[in-house]
């Protein structure tokens, strides 16, 4: 093997380090709830797994409808870059009648700089910024 054989396999380590160790950060479960003054409620649940699966769930109970609407997605995640990940539904769960469509879902993954040595505490969260899904774009999914 000559000198620029040996340098590409150092090059495609390091990036394979780099990368696998930016997902260890980013799993984890990401929450949001709003309860209204009416009485309603409305949750967010978002699990990315370490083996790049997800679950999300999402509750909806108004104070004003007595019905309760939980639905659910499944798939997998990719880190996009250090940033931004996207979900990958499960096609095999279209046809479900609970199940919420995550396709082409994007989010920023937004943590506090490694130079920040202020006190202050930043949370970790998950802002949702491109999605099929209209009242999902904009979401903000706080890491527990």
């Amino acid at each position: 093997m000559n000198s620029k054989g040996v340098f590409l396999i150092i090059i495609a380590f390091f990036v394979s380090c780099t990368l696998l160790g930016q997902t260890s950060g980013i799993d984890g479960k990401y929450t949001r709830e709003i309860n209204t003054n009416e009485g309603g409620k409305i949750a967010y649940n978002l699990v990315l797994e370490q083996d790049s699966t997800f679950t999300f769930t999402y509750y909806r109970k108004l104070a004003t409808d007595r019905a309760e609407q939980t639905t659910h997605c499944q798939g997998s995640w990719t880190l996009l870059n250090a940033k931004k990940i996207e979900l990958i539904a499960n096609t095999k769960l279209f046809d479900t009648p609970d199940f919420i469509n995550l396709e082409e879902t994007k989010a920023h993954y937004i943590t506090k700089s490694p130079r920040d040595k202020s006190g202050r505490k930043v949370p970790t969260v998950l802002k949702i910024y491109q999605t099929n899904i209209p009242w999902f774009k904009g979401i903000v999914l706080e890491k527990q």
